[in-house]
């Protein structure tokens, strides 16, 4: 590291012209470093400051040396005059540089997957409308709950009754409650069978039970990769070839003595005649012919069952 006497090269012989220009030619390389300012500086001139370590790298103004920074040669670190890492310029952190690397939208949040780790979700208009709630109270309004929402569930006073582990409602005190004709109570399979009882509730349980209930029902799709287009009682079909199914119950009748209807059409507007050729309590089998006699699959197949069980 040097500087020149001067960086003006005066007419001379060939040695010493050679001499001062290689002089000047090393304080340039050298960014005219020393213990003091070149005198020769102009504006825009650097220098080197090797006085103390690290050394301080300056810029003459014309008028002033203004430092720049600081050089260390030992850790090879220029830094910035001004500028401490941690104090005036953010260190490397791994969180923020996992956060630069995502990519944001409108109605979307970041959070944390795992240390210094970060992703995007949606952030809804509902999910921000819930999180700018200041109370539990200010949420249960924005949820729309009402005054159920705060109540414990059981049977004691001011409670939400709260079923059973077989879905039944508790013993409770029903003195309070009115439109209730005492002594009702549900029918039982038996009296829907019977279909002769007007004093007993029918539940959901029982309904199907009664003689005019239909119990089992099916639209049947006949063609291709036949399937339930919609059922009641009915397992999967079976489709034993063209035109030949297999219907398969869920609830047996209780005996092979009941009734079957199947309406069966193919497009265009052509009707089938359906031959049951196999009937048991718990399955039944038909077979679809046109008029020709000829076994046919169908677009669509409609299939009611009534009986006892």
């Amino acid at each position: 590291m040097t500087q020149s006497p001067d960086v003006t090269l005066a007419t001379q012989t060939g040695a010493d012209y050679r001499t001062e220009h290689n002089s000047i030619n090393q304080a340039f390389l050298t960014q005219h470093s020393g213990t003091s300012a070149p005198t020769y500086a102009a504006a825009g001139c650097p220098w080197i400051d090797t006085t103390a370590t690290p050394w301080v790298y300056n810029i003459y103004d014309g008028t002033d040396w203004i430092a720049l920074g600081t050089i260390n040669a030992t850790t090879n670190v220029f830094q910035a005059a001004g500028l401490t890492i941690g104090t005036n310029v953010q260190a490397y952190d791994a969180g923020l540089t996992s956060i630069a690397g995502l990519t944001t939208a409108a109605d979307k949040m970041i959070y944390t997957t795992a240390s210094d780790t970060y992703a995007v979700t949606a952030l809804t208009s509902a999910g921000r409308a819930l999180l700018d709630d200041a109370s539990a109270s200010a949420q249960r309004t924005t949820l729309g709950l009402g005054s159920a929402a705060t109540l414990t569930a059981g049977t004691s006073a001011n409670n939400v009754v709260q079923l059973n582990g077989s879905a039944q409602l508790p013993a409770v005190d029903g003195s309070l409650l009115t439109g209730i004709s005492a002594g009702l109570s549900a029918a039982s399979t038996a009296q829907m069978e019977a279909g002769a009882v007007d004093t007993v509730a029918v539940t959901p349980l029982v309904a199907q039970r009664h003689p005019s209930a239909c119990k089992a029902w099916a639209l049947l799709n006949g063609t291709g990769a036949i399937a339930l287009a919609a059922s009641y009682n009915f397992d999967s079909p079976t489709d034993n070839g063209t035109g030949d199914y297999t219907m398969t119950l869920t609830t047996n009748f209780s005996s092979a003595n009941y009734a079957i209807q199947i309406f069966a059409d193919r497009e265009p507007h052509n009707s089938l005649q359906a031959d049951i050729s196999s009937r048991l309590a718990g399955s039944f089998r038909f077979t679809l012919e046109n008029q020709s006699g000829t076994a046919q699959d169908a677009d669509a197949i409609n299939i009611l069952c009534h009986g006892g069980q």
